[in-house]
């Protein structure tokens, strides 16, 4: 399925009209018109807001396959949770890393999920920090026990969810 189909199907089950999905991100209906139609595809700041809108990551709009929203599943995990209640800026630092996603959500908590299928003290091994420091959030993830950066790179994914509404400016590291 295209962007523009899904975009669409989207629009469709939330039962929104194209002028009622223009007047939520704040553009044309025309605009609408056209990605809907593959006639364009809309700037990052309306990805985003499409994303969030519709609780879909942006990974899911542009991908062509048809999967569901569904967290791939590992063996080993690691959450942590932290609750977030107003506008802030995000300083992330995550060194190495198979893989990482970073999306945005309806939710109030940022949530770091640490995931692996080959390493079972994937908790002993690995420490989430999370700093709340006035209008700033600080995320670290250290690695522990000896785990070098290339055996991260090798078995860990790294899923973090920031809540859409309090999202100010990201940096990842």
């Amino acid at each position: 399925m295209t962007f523009a189909e899904k975009l669409k199907t989207l629009r469709k089950q939330a039962g929104m009209s194209q002028e009622q999905l223009a007047e939520k991100l704040r553009v044309s209906r025309q605009a609408v018109t056209k990605w809907e139609t593959d006639g364009g595809i809309p700037d990052i700041e309306n990805i985003m807001a499409i994303s969030t809108l519709f609780d879909i990551s942006i990974d899911d709009l542009f991908s062509k396959e048809k999967r569901g929203k569904k967290t791939a599943e590992y063996l080993f995990e690691s959450i942590t949770e932290y609750d977030i209640d107003e506008r802030k800026r995000y300083d992330m630092k995550f060194g190495g890393a198979k893989q990482f996603l970073l999306e945005g959500y309806a939710g109030e908590k940022i949530r770091v999920r640490l995931a692996s299928n080959t390493m079972p003290s994937l908790q002993q091994d690995f420490k989430v920090r999370i700093d709340d420091i006035r209008k700033r959030i600080d995320v670290d993830v250290n690695r522990r026990n000896g785990v070098t950066e290339a055996a991260a790179k090798e078995a860990v994914s790294i899923y973090v969810q920031i809540p859409a509404p309090y999202i100010g400016k990201r940096a990842c590291y």
